[in-house]
Order: C-alpha cells, then sequence, then structure tokens
C-alpha cells in the first residue's frame, strides 16, 4: 500500500550563518534554544534529539510547534513559499 502525505502549510526560516537572534526567535522556547557553534553551524532541538544545521539549511516549525531542520536542497525541492503568507 502506498501513502500520500498530507499537504500542512509550515513556517521556516533559513539559517544564513547571520541570523542566530532571528533564529532564537523563530523556534521562540528558552529550554529548546539553538546553540550556535560558529558562524556555519548550529544545534536545534527536535523530537528526535538534537540536529547538527549547516550554514543554508532551513528551520522549520510544524503545526505542533516541532521544530526540526532540512537542507537547502531538500527544502527547495519538498515545499514552495505560499504568497501572501506572512
Amino acid at each position: 500500500m502506498k501513502y500520500q502525505k498530507k499537504p500542512i502549510i509550515v513556517d521556516a526560516i533559513q539559517w544564513t550563518g547571520d541570523n542566530f537572534d532571528e533564529v532564537c526567535s523563530f523556534v521562540g522556547n528558552d529550554s529548546q534554544s539553538p546553540v550556535l557553534l560558529s558562524r556555519h553551524e548550529l544545534l536545534v532541538y527536535t523530537l528526535e534529539g538534537v540536529m547538527h544545521l549547516h550554514q543554508g539549511y532551513y528551520i522549520l516549525k510544524g503545526i505542533a510547534g516541532e521544530i526540526w531542520g532540512v537542507r537547502e536542497d531538500l527544502f527547495k525541492l519538498s515545499y514552495d513559499p505560499l504568497p501572501n503568507a506572512d
């Protein structure tokens, strides 16, 4: 049997290496605040554990507030921006 994922809308921000404060505001939970390792590396806390993100990764927030990271190339293959959805 095959399954298709239900379409959901997620909030996302790209880790650029220069926007750590913005990423922290996006994540929004002091107990799960990202950890800056260097300008190019970041740790985020996900449901599966700590995730090591490199510059360019997208950080997503799901419908239940869960956080996870996605490589830039996979993000662009999987997600399209919604017009006027800010």
